[in-house]
């Protein structure tokens, strides 16, 4: 699974960057915000797969980040040229302050609940 993961996110990376390189209104800002949105998932993803935990529980957090990833890489998409004033970025990085949470919670769960 680890490999597939890992094959997935190198293809949607190097899409994005075809994307980025055909299409002229697709502008740096926004493939620089999908990019960190895609690597950020991504790694989170990868780090919950490491642990040895029931199944169940480890793909609900899977579909969770899958969820919430996939939220900001469209807001990433539809998101002004600059930081002021733009509501997208503020829930960007509500939603990356929320997944870092969730997984700091499958930590703890992860130590304490055998």
């Amino acid at each position: 699974m680890k490999k597939i993961l890992l094959i997935i996110i190198l293809l949607a990376l190097t899409f994005n960057t075809i994307a980025f390189t055909l299409f002229s209104n697709y502008m740096m800002f926004n493939y620089i915000l999908v990019s960190s949105s895609f690597i950020f998932s991504s790694f989170l993803i990868y780090l919950i797969t490491n642990y040895n935990i029931s199944d169940a529980y480890k793909i609900s957090f899977i579909s969770i980040m899958c969820f919430t990833s996939l939220i900001k890489i469209s807001l990433s998409l539809f998101s002004n040229r600059s930081f002021e004033n733009n509501t997208f970025i503020l829930v960007i990085a509500g939603i990356y302050t929320l997944e870092t949470a969730l997984y700091f919670v499958f930590r703890y769960v992860n130590n304490h609940v055998k």
